[in-house]
């Protein structure tokens, strides 16, 4: 198996692409930091514009201490917000997601006035923190949402061409003429995708934090609170979050490849491999809203941070829904994959 795994990839992951990827992501690197360092200073110049010397030095001074007076007016917004919208849904179930989100806010605030966060540094997630602060960590969930794009249209192509082409070129014939179990060959093939994506992302993920570290700095230990699918609410390290992110854009590199790998498998053709890019870059959401199913589709499925307050939950979304979405799609492609490969004669 070992030796049959280091000659797929030795097969099928060419030195062009490595490199093609590898400059894309170089590049893509040095573009996002400008692009950070710019809105950054654009933001401070806004607010600054907005607010006179002594008000805007307050801001920089006050950073995320919220007072008890304050969160005190934020609970009660949202409690304001979250009645409105109740009434509001009985009529208009389009407005889930604003419900869903003004709840899990209102948890949360409920949460840090319970447990005594207020003039405390402590961000609240979907409140007065998002990604857009000027540390390590931001800048890393910033950098892999665009990696992300890159390594899916790499892994999209590596996967719908890794046994297709084979069938093309008949020399999948020639490779099942040895003593080669069908399912170690799929195996294999589907090791080879996982690894080189993985690979090239968790590579990219490290140079882009060590860059925001010595850049920015970090805040991974700094508190964060946050209310999780509109059940509970909890306080993690800011860290945790950055790293839930990034693992979940991993998570939809691979399922995607798979997908696009049993497509192209099951119908011996590279061209309808390439389809499961319509996956994530068609927005099926929007036309989609009024039936009520777009928490059935994988492309939303990926957003699981949106149940912890960062995003916008999509009409009858939940967490628990989402990963039973992911687990079916990676787990019917796979399971696909192998009966119909182990059953197919290829002679």
């Amino acid at each position: 198996m070992k030796e049959l795994f280091f000659g797929e990839i030795k097969k099928n992951v060419k030195r062009s692409a490595l490199i093609g990827v590898g400059v894309a992501l170089l590049v893509l690197l040095v573009l996002t930091a400008i692009m950070y360092n710019f809105l950054q200073k654009t933001i401070k110049e806004i607010i600054s514009d907005a607010m006179n010397e002594e008000q805007a030095q307050g801001w920089e001074d006050k950073g995320y201490y919220l007072s008890e007076e304050e969160l005190d007016d934020l609970i009660a917004t949202a409690e304001a917000t979250v009645s409105e919208t109740e009434q509001e849904y009985k009529n208009d179930k389009t407005l889930y997601g604003k419900l869903f989100r003004w709840e899990n806010t209102l948890r949360v605030l409920k949460y840090a006035k319970a447990n005594g966060y207020y003039n405390k540094d402590v961000r609240i997630l979907g409140v007065n923190y998002g990604v857009s602060e000027l540390s390590a960590e931001g800048f890393l969930q910033v950098y892999s949402s665009l990696a992300g794009v890159v390594l899916l249209i790499y892994g999209v192509v590596l996967a719908s061409g890794i046994f297709a082409n084979e069938y093309k070129t008949g020399t999948i014939k020639l490779v099942l003429s040895r003593p080669i179990k069908k399912n170690s060959l799929t195996t294999a093939k589907l090791l080879t995708v996982y690894a080189t994506l993985t690979a090239f992302y968790l590579v990219a993920m490290l140079i882009a934090f060590v860059y925001g570290a010595i850049a920015f700095g970090s805040n991974g230990a700094k508190t964060v609170l946050y209310a999780f699918n509109n059940m509970t609410a909890g306080k993690s390290a800011l860290g945790a979050f950055a790293f839930a992110d990034v693992f979940m854009t991993l998570v939809q590199i691979l399922v995607t490849a798979t997908i696009a790998f049993a497509l192209s498998t099951l119908t011996k053709k590279y061209a309808v491999g390439l389809l499961a890019l319509i996956i994530v870059f068609l927005n099926l959401g929007g036309l989609l809203s009024d039936l009520g199913v777009t928490a059935f589709l994988l492309s939303n499925a990926f957003d699981v941070m949106c149940f912890f307050g960062q995003g916008t939950v999509v009409r009858n979304g939940n967490f628990f829904l989402s990963m039973a979405v992911i687990v079916f799609w990676t787990a019917a492609a796979i399971t696909s994959t192998y009966l119909v490969v182990k059953k197919r004669d290829v002679f």
